[in-house]
């Protein structure tokens, strides 16, 4: 997985991970906690109406969310770009984007399953 600012590329149906972290204006960590929910959201574009992927984290290690991206979650997708974003639904309500809008692409891989022969 390859970050360019917001911007993510993932290659068809690896296996990877995105932490999200939360801090304050003095930059001191703020946990996640129970109740609290994360979303990752995949579209074709801002406009689509049914989610390409998506993927709800409401378990916290040490405070922090992470996305596990498995490789059932892109084995299917075309070698695209698509539009995601990430929202934070905390336990009392409040909405709240940690990434807004920006670009997912699905890069090609070259091998699609692997073998255990030598």
């Amino acid at each position: 997985m390859k970050f360019q600012g917001t911007n993510i590329t993932m290659v068809r149906g690896t296996t990877d991970s995105i932490t999200i972290k939360l801090s304050d204006e003095n930059d001191n960590q703020v946990n996640f906690t129970t109740g609290d929910v994360i979303y990752f959201t995949v579209k074709e574009s801002p406009n689509s109406t049914v989610d390409t992927l998506q993927i709800e984290v409401d378990t916290f290690i040490n405070g922090q969310a992470i996305i596990s991206l498995l490789p059932e979650h892109t084995k299917d997708l075309s070698f695209k770009d698509y539009r995601y974003d990430i929202r934070f639904i905390k336990s009392d309500g409040t909405v709240r984007n940690i990434v807004n809008d920006s670009k997912f692409t699905v890069g090609t891989n070259i091998t699609s399953e692997v073998s255990n022969n030598g």
